[in-house]
């Protein structure tokens, strides 16, 4: 039976030390029968891929475990370890599995990888994901300043795909506007509500955009994100006029 780990590394004050290793599955131990010794027996599942065993003591791709759990009674817990090399393996992964099933389907497009810093703002995190060539998205006017910094380091440049998520208020827009203007290239707003258009269509500026569309809403939470189908219908119509007026505001085949 496969196993899917979370490890919590949790430093206790005066020194006492906890690991607790839980498993998404039912159990952590599979319990089979044995035929002649006890009628159950714990046999370990196998550990996920990267972890292995060495003297007793676990390893990450190399990295011992133990030590982080001996930290200073002064660090806070739980501690959280960003391990980059594997971020970079993800990204890797990902566009191999998508290969290999673009091969398999015969599917005619291509994937996008983008990471947004709103999952995780750490510098080392930002920098190693879009060193490794991934899109980066923006769900707010901070991430735009992220956007130059990122570029002015090199970790970026202007050629690289900027996707423009979250509600287009009037100081975001006008930022999103001038990163354009400053020669990104690829800038792709993903458009919330109709109202989120006329500022870009406006903007004598050129885009591929996307629509969002909003999924169903149930008793415990209301979906206010994107836009419903009769929505989605006017805003393709707008942007279909702006594309005949000589605009070029091109509607790319993103729904989320």
């Amino acid at each position: 039976m496969a196993a899917c780990f979370v490890l919590y590394l949790l430093v206790k004050k005066q020194g006492e030390i906890t690991r607790l290793i839980e498993t998404s599955t039912l159990s952590l131990f599979e319990r089979i029968q044995h035929p002649t010794a006890s009628p159950l027996v714990t046999v370990p599942p196998a550990l996920p891929r990267g972890f292995q065993l060495l003297d007793n003591r676990l390893f990450y791709k190399g990295l011992d475990i133990l030590p982080l759990s001996q930290l200073s009674d002064e660090m806070p817990a739980p501690i959280y370890v960003r391990h980059l090399p594997s971020l970079r393996d993800n990204v890797a992964q990902l566009q191999s599995w998508f290969d290999i099933a673009k091969v398999h389907t015969g599917y005619a497009g291509d994937l996008t990888i983008a990471y947004a810093s709103k999952a995780n703002p750490s510098q080392p995190v930002v920098r190693t994901l879009l060193q490794a060539g991934t899109a980066y998205e923006c769900s707010s006017n901070y991430d735009i300043e992220v956007v130059r910094h990122a570029a002015a380091q090199g970790w970026l440049n202007t050629d690289r795909t900027v996707f423009i998520n979250g509600f287009k208020l009037p100081v975001y827009t006008r930022n999103v506007l001038q990163l354009r203007r400053e020669g990104f290239a690829h800038i792709v707003p993903i458009f919330d509500g109709i109202e989120e258009i006329a500022p870009f269509a406006d903007s004598g500026l050129t885009f591929d955009v996307g629509l969002r569309s909003r999924t169903d809403s149930n008793a415990e939470e209301v979906n206010r994100f994107g836009m419903d189908n009769d929505a989605m219908a006017e805003a393709a119509d707008q942007i279909g006029l702006h594309l005949h007026g000589g605009v070029e505001l091109a509607l790319e085949a993103r729904l989320e």
